[in-house]
């Protein structure tokens, strides 16, 4: 689902981060978890921004938790608001209070 709403030029980026992450979790037994706390939009530069907690999992069973963000960035083309980026950022206090 997630590749039919990204820009074009940015599939294949996507595409290898997203195997490349899933090889590594599966080297390590492991997998997480992302609870949205909170949901920054700032329509002017088409950034969202992701608050929450990331659970990881390590054969099944719960190891640890930190909160963490996503900044998602968007490309407006044809008509359709298009993914055009995704970086995982730890520091979330500087989000605190934003619009």
């Amino acid at each position: 689902i997630l590749c039919r709403h990204t820009d074009p030029r940015y599939l294949g980026l996507l595409k290898q981060r997203l195997v490349q992450e899933e090889e590594t979790l599966k080297k390590q037994n492991a997998s997480y978890v992302f609870f949205l706390n909170q949901v920054f939009v700032d329509s002017s530069s088409l950034t969202v921004r992701l608050i929450g907690n990331r659970q990881f999992f390590v054969a099944g069973q719960p190891l640890s938790s930190e909160e963490c963000g996503y900044r998602l960035h968007f490309t407006y083309s044809g008509g359709r608001l298009l993914l055009q980026d995704i970086m995982q950022e730890k520091e979330t206090s500087f989000w605190k209070g934003e619009s």
